[in-house]
């Protein structure tokens, strides 16, 4: 069994509490009314989570493939998982599996926030959307992408992931924003030009007004941290570079008026931290030895983050 930290921030503060499973816990998602959070991870894990009866309870997976992301839809009726191998399951009142168009291994699911549909990305470019006649192939792009996030009324996603691609000739730049309109069914590049490093961008999330994006990740030569704003138009870099910073996932509070950035490390573990960002520099919060931050989620009520850490967890492969 591998040993895990479960974090809960409530704004103040950061308690933990360990959870062992048979693999490193990846992601998180609450249940819309707060109640429950389901927590996945490698070797097929998938964990509920309740913060009232401060209890983890085991969901039995009928897989054992690296689950790498899951979302609950707004509804709450229904949870999507992804992972490895082209893994999709679909958690509701039975868990059961999705056969897959695809062998990538899929990262993250979004919602569309009306629930008519999700968002699945993965590497090599995998991306498909899933409504209720089934998956439909989302094409426009070659390189791994790591998250996706809607606009809370708008109708498009923000799309991010490697920015460089696997090509006849080897590995080329490649910008990783870009953009997804159900009404076209493909991966626009939102304006940016191409790096002169790799960067990996590992998450994307909107503000709940929609006013702003915010997209982190790391520069893959110099292990230093990266921090992008999109405000529907085009992409702005900040000037936050942090060395040996890598971060993994951001999530805003629900007041939108500050967010939670998280971090891991290029090793099994290292030190994951947690800061806090209102548009100023981001500020630590929080440091967990030995444990890699791969996941940060509001509870929807706001009353606290969840924030999870294994030893088993790297970056590039949160």
């Amino acid at each position: 069994m591998l040993r895990n930290k479960v974090l809960l921030y409530d704004g103040s503060e950061v308690s933990s509490q360990v959870v062992e499973s048979e693999g490193a816990l990846r992601w998180a998602s609450w249940k819309p009314d707060g109640s429950e959070a389901l927590m996945v991870g490698n070797n097929g894990t998938i964990l509920a989570y309740s913060v009232d009866k401060k209890g983890v309870r085991n969901v039995s997976s009928p897989v054992k493939a690296n689950l790498r992301g899951v979302e609950f839809s707004p509804d709450g009726r229904l949870a999507v998982i992804v992972g490895n191998s082209g893994t999709i399951l679909l958690l509701s009142d039975l868990l059961r599996r999705l056969e897959s168009a695809t062998s990538s291994n899929l990262r993250r699911v979004a919602w569309k926030p009306d629930g008519s549909g999700a968002l699945i990305v993965g590497n090599e470019g995998a991306a498909y959307f899933l409504a209720s006649r089934g998956l439909k192939r989302v094409y426009g792009v070659g390189n791994n992408l790591r998250s996706a996030a809607w606009h809370p009324k708008e109708d498009y996603a923000v799309v991010v992931g490697n920015s460089v691609k696997s090509t006849l000739a080897g590995l080329v730049p490649a910008p990783g924003f870009y953009r997804f309109d159900t009404d076209s069914f493909f991966l626009t590049q939102i304006r940016q030009t191409s790096p002169e490093t790799p960067k990996d961008l590992t998450c994307a999330s909107w503000k709940p007004d929609g006013s702003q994006c915010i997209i982190v990740g790391y520069d893959q030569t110099w292990q230093t941290s990266e921090l992008y704003f999109f405000d529907g138009k085009s992409v702005t870099a900040s000037d936050w570079k942090e060395e040996n910073l890598l971060p993994t996932g951001f999530a805003w509070h629900p007041s939108g008026r500050y967010g939670l950035i998280v971090t891991g490390g290029v090793d099994r573990g290292e030190t994951g931290m947690v800061l806090s960002y209102d548009g100023a520099k981001p500020s630590v919060i929080h440091r967990e030895p030995g444990y890699n931050i791969s996941c940060v989620t509001w509870n929807p009520r706001g009353s606290h983050a969840l924030i999870l850490g294994s030893k088993g967890a790297r970056s590039f492969s949160a």
